[in-house]
């Protein structure tokens, strides 16, 4: 079976149209594939600052809380005073 120039031709065209596609597509993901990896950079840029902010708030609570044991305290002994 020989096939006809014609249609030979018309196959390898398109062949040729998948493979553009396929390129076409390719390319997209790639661009497609750096505007996610930026976007990952950020949200882990972002998460280390927050964690930083957490750590931080988390040191100021600590802080919080022992002035307000003091006082706490403070308070306790005056009314001890007051009582005898």
């Amino acid at each position: 079976m020989k096939s006809d120039p014609t249609e030979a031709l018309e196959r390898f065209k398109a062949l040729e149209g998948r493979v553009g596609q396929i390129l076409d597509a390719l390319q997209k993901t790639r661009s497609e594939k750096g505007a996610v990896e930026k976007e990952l950079a950020e949200a882990r840029r972002r998460i280390t600052l927050f964690e930083k902010d957490v750590d931080g708030l988390r040191q100021e609570r600590g802080v919080v809380r022992g002035r307000v044991k003091h006082l706490i305290e403070s308070i306790a002994k005056l009314r001890e005073k007051q009582i005898v």
